[in-house]
């Protein structure tokens, strides 16, 4: 089955603007991107006008995987790690119906 993975791509810590760097292949042939903290490969996309697009990815834990692959659970974990809006406000708790610790 091999190793689940998840795109990386909006994770990543590089300034969001693209960067440009000319790769030469060595005397095989092969280019070196560098290394990538966190990435255990890359999505290639080969298109028609001969461009690559890699996509770094990630390894996500077997016990983690049922998340990534639910979209409901997922969408309501990212609600729930969402910075609060700032401009709406908060109503206060109610704390009335907890039990009091005083004996």
């Amino acid at each position: 089955m091999g190793i689940p993975t998840m795109d990386l791509g909006q994770r990543s810590k590089h300034p969001s603007t693209a960067q440009e760097k000319r790769l030469t292949p060595d005397d095989r042939g092969r280019i070196t991107i560098g290394k990538a903290e966190g990435v255990v490969s890359y999505k290639a996309v080969y298109h028609q006008d001969g461009s690559i697009t890699l996509t770094p990815m990630g390894e996500v834990p077997a016990r983690e995987l049922w998340l990534w692959q639910n979209k409901e659970a997922l969408a309501s974990v990212q609600r729930g790690l969402a910075a609060p809006d700032p401009t709406k406000p908060r109503k206060p708790l109610d704390l009335s119906s907890l039990p009091d610790d005083e004996e």
